[in-house]
């Protein structure tokens, strides 16, 4: 037994002793006729002596050793550990979002459930993402005249990141999206939206800036995946294909 088991148990002793030395002193000179419980156990009755409650000193200190020595213990049973895996908030998320402070933002699943459903109607693979940044009238103006060397207020800008000679084909010989190593997904591009210019054409044409701001965006992606409205009938294809991706979100005129 160790150190520490036996000044424990020399301990446990001691208070022992102290505790009955001091009962001694306080019990009081008894009768034999006294001494006897009046219901006396069956077996003391014929003469039995019955077998006394209170351990002695050896007693007492060999289950103090049996104890120490891990001779009586009982270990309780080992629970099963289970590891649950946290859900990564990012994971899901297709568009990631920046707002300046001089403006409101928007939810990235606002934006998230208009990417997957382009997508969808243009039949392509929900493997992109594509960050967003929703500015002011000075930030948009700035980007404007030095992206494209005009410099006035729109309301949308478009930085594709790859080169496409037409709607969904890639221009030949250049090189295709890059993989995001956060999320796993080809990095389809940047959109700027000036969140002021929004609200007052959502005004203009008396709905909602929800419909607006979702009107913007999927221009933006279309932009991005190489369509273009330099053309009546490239207007048009465009125009259909963002109809019916805001009526399918809910976001119908």
């Amino acid at each position: 037994m160790d150190e520490i088991a036996r000044k424990a148990v020399d301990e446990a002793l001691r208070k022992i002793r102290e505790g009955r030395a001091s009962e001694n002193k306080e019990q009081k000179p008894q009768k034999d006729a006294e001494k006897k419980p009046q219901n006396a156990p069956e077996g003391e009755k014929k003469g039995k002596t019955a077998r006394s409650l209170i351990l002695s000193e050896a007693e007492f200190e060999k289950q103090l050793q049996d104890f120490f020595l891990n001779k009586q213990r009982v270990r309780p049973p080992q629970k099963e550990v289970r590891f649950v895996e946290k859900k990564d908030p990012y994971k899901d998320k297709r568009v990631y979002v920046t707002c300046e402070i001089t403006v409101h933002n928007m939810p990235s699943d606002f934006f998230d459930a208009l990417l997957k459903e382009t997508l969808r109607q243009l039949d392509q693979k929900d493997e992109y993402r594509i960050d967003v940044a929703l500015v002011d009238l000075d930030t948009i103006k700035e980007y404007n005249a030095s992206t494209r060397g005009i410099d006035k207020i729109t309301d949308v800008l478009s930085y594709p990141a790859a080169d496409f000679a037409s709607p969904l084909k890639l221009r030949e010989g250049t090189e295709g999206f890059l993989r995001d190593d956060f999320s796993g997904l080809f990095q389809l591009g940047e959109i700027i939206i000036c969140r002021p210019v929004c609200e007052a054409q959502a005004r203009e044409f008396g709905h909602s800036v929800e419909r607006e701001m979702g009107y913007l965006f999927v221009h933006g992606v279309l932009h991005l995946l190489g369509f273009d409205h330099d053309t009546d009938e490239k207007y048009r294809q465009m125009r259909i294909v963002e109809e019916k991706v805001l009526a399918r979100v809910g976001l119908k005129a």
